[in-house]
């Protein structure tokens, strides 16, 4: 009974009363400004939006799922993924002279549990946009 006590005030803690997930969501507007943030201070990096990957353990199976695939450059962030529960990005290093396939690693991030909406990267210097969204 302890332990239920103790579940439900840490969820309060977490979920304060009256706020909404589109309110604790990031704008499009934050999130884009963090898309190109990350972009352009990383080399070689793919960022997807991962709707739902809000907290430090989301990245957990995001990560196990991401770091699997070949073209992952596994040596940075960790084991290849960096989480930006803020926004809800998927950072992911893309090894040297590799391409991301972001098919692959939206389908990674479905296999992890979440919702990857579009996917980020410089080609050229200018922002790609993918959708993922299922049609």
């Amino acid at each position: 009974m302890k332990l239920w006590i103790a579940m439900l005030f840490a969820i309060g803690l977490l979920i304060p009363a009256g706020i909404t997930a589109e309110e604790k969501s990031a704008s499009h507007k934050s999130r884009h400004a963090a898309v190109l943030s990350a972009l352009q201070s990383e080399p070689n990096i793919a960022s997807v939006y991962a709707r739902g990957a809000c907290c430090p353990s989301c990245a957990i199976g995001i990560r196990i799922k991401i770091s699997k695939l070949d073209f992952v450059d596994r040596k940075r962030f960790s084991r290849g993924v960096r989480l930006d529960s803020k926004h809800e990005l998927v950072h992911v290093a893309i090894q040297p002279d590799h391409s991301a396939d972001v098919s692959l690693i939206g389908q990674a991030i479905v296999d992890a549990g979440y919702d990857p909406v579009s996917a980020h990267t410089l080609i050229e210097g200018k922002l790609v946009t993918t959708s993922l969204k299922k049609r």
